[in-house]
């Protein structure tokens, strides 16, 4: 639930949307205002009831919010008032100003007055940090991560990665131990005893980089409670190594990650100095007798004391005891200023009720019955120069006690950020021609103008695609219907496409690889695609102009392009063409005696038109150019025969002529060998010639190199010269089985 307070006094309860608005961008913007929800007690049940609420406090009109998906519109003064079940840990609250955000816990006792407390201010999201150390007590440590991705570790040890929102709490750690996060996070501490009643509080925890050296440490609260004790003070925690803390006088040494608690009394105020920064911590703790039960309760509220890292110029204070329906409370405001003639102003219902003159260092505290109207109304505090604010309530009835809590009110920044209506690049503000890139805000507004070259492209949208090259702006229009016009323009530059590179198709017989060439006289590299029937998919690695496919059985189509100042040309298609060579037949071995002849018989055929046969050798044929020449061989010969295509592919088979005499063997020659490694025909083998262990065999190429010699047949040829595959070719071959015999002569071709 959601309560809208307004100067009047008025409430209004709110249980629907007002109007749907696009979700947050999940990166940080840094136009608007964003806080995150640490912690929120969600779990303890207290005697009777429990009280959560979230407050925002509006400094400006038209104060745009969205939480959780609802927007209001606040103007100056106003606050909004958040309950369970909105209210969770890990919530977002996106503003287009600066607001003053306070979480509150209490066990409502009988519903008569609050006790066990919690109390803090809100972080905005640019007070965030990285790196954190814990300096107080604490029975738990609440962390949210304000990005995606955001990894955190404990003292160097990693404990997981947190999106966006996602809240970690982690039981009693020790004083001094380091958190740090890859992104900034906001971490409070809280403490409570089993039943919520006793040592309760929560502080949010300030970032290295908002640390100091110099602090002013207020009086303790006056309390006047029977049989009480003070045990106040402050807890200082080194960050490094050799820091020497200076409290009045009295030097201490700590290292990194130590700590000293110096008390405090009601009376006095305390000044702080250091050589590096610390942290600086406030306890305010009582030890006095509950109403109820008569027994001593360790009453306490604490906070992160103001350094120049983090300091307020204008805050609020909630009225008057807002929640506790029984006893009397005292309220304190302490006001440090951290400048000379700082001139401070407070205000009820708009109408200034005090002003005071500060210098540096100087403290001025107010209490319940100073101020006129604060019973009614919120005190607003508003002053020229940085201050510390720090806001403190004692419940008090029949001179004993019932609630304590307290806190450094932050309001709106000494130093604030620049705020307004930026525009933020989701994606890159140079691409290529058929490329786009999205600008957004996330700063809250009623109406959005977008602007390209001056000209009006869309309304009412938080963010737009962009195509286009030119200059972008954004005009918003505010809850008040004023006009803001963002101080951004956004160039965006579109790049012309190179033109495509010349390529050209490449063709192979038979099986293997190819290597395709692409040429641009301008490009600064390539890329190569793969087609298959389904997708195109782009081959790592293949910037070069060339490409060496893997073997292929058969053809492929293959893309290039070519890439010029970062951007791609349109595809350019080139093929891998493997075509089948002939398949030929040269016909069946034949045997005939010394004098005769035999026709041969062979024949071939193509996808493609076939446009030649050649028997090798030519020796012995009446015709080599025909597919059936009449042979005549006066000794035993193996005739190849080629067929080509009209693609230039050329198929090959073998057949032999074996020419017998009564003092000659018959030795069948194998026509061809296909050294492939898979099992048939890998080598050369030749039968019959047991009985001749002298053999001689001689193979030649086409030009007459001798690329096999053997005395002896033990191991037969594999088609290699020197250990390296010799291409596929006819080879000339004799073989020499004794001096009484005939030479064998003929071709054995290597096919794959």
């Amino acid at each position: 639930m959601i309560n809208i307070v307004l100067n009047s006094c008025k409430t209004f309860f709110i249980f629907c949307f007002i109007f749907s608005l696009p979700s947050p961008s999940d990166a940080q913007s840094t136009k608007s205002f964003r806080y995150f929800v640490p912690y929120v007690d969600m779990d303890h049940k207290g005697k009777n009831n429990t009280y959560n609420r979230l407050t925002i406090f509006a400094f400006n009109d038209c104060t745009e919010l969205e939480i959780e998906g609802q927007r209001f519109s606040l103007a100056e003064g106003e606050k909004i008032v958040v309950e369970k079940p909105l209210l969770k840990p890990g919530m977002l609250i996106i503003s287009n100003s600066e607001i003053q955000v306070q979480v509150f816990f209490s066990v409502s006792h009988y519903q008569l007055y609050e006790d066990g407390a919690i109390f803090y201010s809100l972080l905005e999201e640019s007070s965030l940090g990285v790196r954190y150390r814990i300096p107080i007590p604490n029975k738990e440590i609440s962390l949210v991560a304000t990005k995606d991705g955001t990894e955190i570790s404990i003292n160097g040890a990693s404990i997981g990665i947190l999106q966006q929102g996602e809240v970690r709490k982690f039981p009693s750690v020790a004083i001094g131990t380091e958190i740090l996060a890859t992104h900034p996070i906001a971490v409070v501490a809280v403490n409570f005893s089993t039943d919520h009643y006793n040592r309760t509080y929560a502080t949010q925890l300030i970032h290295y980089d908002l640390l100091g050296k110099e602090y002013f440490v207020p009086k303790s609260q006056p309390f006047s409670l029977s049989s009480a004790t003070n045990n106040s003070g402050i807890y200082i925690t080194s960050i490094t190594d050799n820091t020497i803390v200076n409290i009045e006088g009295t030097q201490s040494v700590l290292q990194k990650g130590e700590h000293i608690f110096h008390s405090t009394t009601e009376a006095q105020e305390v000044k702080l100095t250091s050589n590096n920064p610390v942290y600086t911590v406030f306890l305010n703790s009582i030890n006095a007798r509950d109403v109820w039960g008569r027994i001593f309760r360790e009453y306490q509220y604490a906070f992160s004391l103001s350094s120049m890292g983090l300091q307020t110029k204008e805050a609020v204070i909630e009225k008057l005891n807002p929640d506790a329906r029984h006893g009397y409370p005292q309220v304190q405001v302490a006001i440090t200023s951290f400048t000379d003639n700082n001139l401070i102003s407070f205000s009820t219902n708009q109408v200034i009720q005090e002003t005071v003159t500060l210098q540096k260092g100087q403290t001025y505290y107010l209490h319940e019955r100073q101020i006129s109207g604060w019973a009614n109304y919120p005190l607003r505090i508003v002053s020229t120069e940085a201050i510390q604010a720090i806001h403190s309530i004692w419940g008090r009835w029949n001179n004993l006690s019932e609630s304590a809590y307290g806190d450094n009110v932050i309001g709106v920044k000494a130093s604030p950020d620049s705020k307004g209506p930026g525009i933020e690049l989701k994606g890159p503000f140079e691409f290529c021609e058929g490329g786009k890139t999205m600008l957004k805000t996330d700063y809250l507004a009623e109406i959005y103008k977008w602007y390209w070259d001056g000209e009006p492209i869309g309304s009412n949208i938080d963010s737009i695609c962009v195509t286009q090259e030119g200059r972008y702006t954004l005009q918003i229009e505010n809850a008040c219907g004023s006009t803001i016009i963002s101080p951004d323009t956004v160039h965006i530059i579109v790049k012309s496409l190179p033109d495509a590179p010349q390529a050209k198709d490449e063709m192979r017989c038979g099986e293997g690889s190819l290597t395709l060439e692409a040429f641009s006289a301008t490009a600064d590299e390539y890329r190569w695609y793969e087609h298959n029937d389904h997708d195109t998919t782009q081959l790592q690695g293949q910037t070069l102009n060339t490409y060496t496919t893997p073997i292929l059985t058969g053809s492929m189509k293959y893309f290039v392009t070519s890439i010029e100042s970062k951007c791609e040309s349109e595809l350019m298609p080139v093929k891998a063409i493997i075509i089948e060579p002939p398949v030929v037949d040269a016909g069946e071995d034949q045997i005939i005696k010394q004098g005769e002849s035999a026709q041969l018989q062979g024949s071939g055929s193509s996808n493609n038109p076939l446009v030649g046969h050649e028997w090798i050798p030519s020796s012995f044929l009446d015709d080599p150019f025909i597919s059936d020449p009449i042979a005549t061989p006066d000794s035993t010969v193996s005739y190849i025969l080629e067929v080509e295509d009209d693609q230039g592919c050329i198929g090959f088979d073998e057949v032999t002529i074996t020419v017998t005499e009564d003092n000659k063997p018959s030795i069948p020659v194998p026509r061809m060998i296909s050294p492939n490694n898979d099992g048939v025909n890998d080598l050369w083998i030749l039968k019959n010639i047991e009985n001749y262990p002298n053999i001689e065999i001689s193979i030649v190429d086409r030009w007459g190199k001798e690329v096999f010699r053997s005395r002896g047949y033990s191991k037969p040829w594999d088609g290699t010269y020197n250990g390296k595959p010799l291409p596929i070719d006819a080879y000339y071959y004799v073989i020499i089985l004794s001096d009484q015999i005939n030479p064998i002569t003929g071709y054995v071709a290597i096919v794959k």
